[in-house]
């Protein structure tokens, strides 16, 4: 199994994780076909964060991705922004 194939199935598995947990504490079942395109979603956006961390470690001219970087990309996301002022 390669490497990317272990990634997706290891997001699968945690994002129905998560769903179901959510799920029976606000009492909100999910059908099967919504939990592959909840995971699908999530595996999609990593893959989109990671390119996008990329392309600002390169354009910083680094060789690794910082504290910077996720900050810029979080930059529009305000429960996240929210979340980082916490981290602080």
């Amino acid at each position: 199994m390669s490497t990317e194939h272990k990634v997706k199935h290891t997001i699968y598995s945690t994002s129905r994780k998560i769903c179901r947990e959510v799920g029976s504490e606000i009492g909100v079942e999910y059908e099967p076909e919504a939990l592959d395109l909840i995971s699908e979603l999530v595996f999609k956006k990593l893959i989109s964060y990671g390119t996008d961390l990329e392309a600002f470690q390169k354009h910083a001219k680094r060789s690794t991705i910082n504290a910077d970087d996720v900050k810029l990309l979080v930059r529009r996301n305000n429960s996240l922004v929210n979340l980082n002022i916490l981290c602080n």
